[in-house]
């Protein structure tokens, strides 16, 4: 019996996970920038006119989402951002839990920016509620991301079941061939034994 090497993953498969790892990536920053701020856009990058504590480009809709490169950020922040590129809206769709993530995510971003925006111009009691809503945001998001990591656990574990009694049958059938050998073994035993006699019976006749 051959043995063959682990197969490897088909092309479409490959771009499928690298798909969703891109987007991965972009919901992964935007959840870091509403746990830990928004980062704003260095002083000799901000435009005339605009606010010193402008913050940098963030997509505030699931559409702006899938078209974010990175492109709209400043040149400092995309050489400190992982690289990621703008994802079709049928790949987000195709994840539903992943989805909905992503629109948590930047429900919380939106509030951070809420946040930051309302300490620089010192309106202390929108800044608290805005944190209070950041926060539950936030709270939405780590339930999320447990019931997902459970769902995968347990997905892992049936197919890992499926596999195990896929190899378990094998097992079972390649046992039987064994024990169908052995039995075809000893019949033609027997057969020769059983010849050997005969010739043993014949061979004296030969001598007379």
């Amino acid at each position: 019996m051959s043995e063959r090497g682990p197969r490897r993953p088909s092309i479409a498969a490959l771009n499928k996970s690298n798909a969703k790892n891109n987007i991965v990536r972009k919901k992964n920053i935007l959840d870091a920038w509403a746990r830990n701020g928004i980062p704003h856009v260095a002083a000799h990058n901000v435009e005339p006119g605009m606010a010193a504590f402008q913050l940098e480009y963030f997509p505030r809709t699931i559409r702006q989402f899938n078209f974010w490169d990175g492109s709209a950020n400043s040149e400092q922040m995309r050489n400190e951002l992982p690289t990621f590129t703008r994802n079709a809206n049928d790949t987000l769709r195709g994840y539903p839990d992943l989805k909905n993530s992503v629109g948590e995510v930047i429900d919380a971003v939106k509030q951070r920016a809420i946040v930051q925006q309302s300490r620089c111009k010192e309106t202390k009691i929108s800044s608290l509620l805005s944190q209070k809503m950041m926060e539950k945001k936030l709270r939405l998001i780590a339930e999320r991301e447990l019931v997902n990591v459970r769902k995968q656990q347990k997905e892992e574990r049936r197919s890992y079941n499926d596999e195990t009694a896929g190899l378990n049958s094998q097992l079972a059938e390649l046992r039987r061939q064994i024990e169908k050998l052995r039995t075809e073994n000893k019949d033609a035993n027997h057969q020769i034994a059983g010849l050997k006699v005969k010739l043993a019976k014949v061979a004296p006749l030969k001598k007379v």
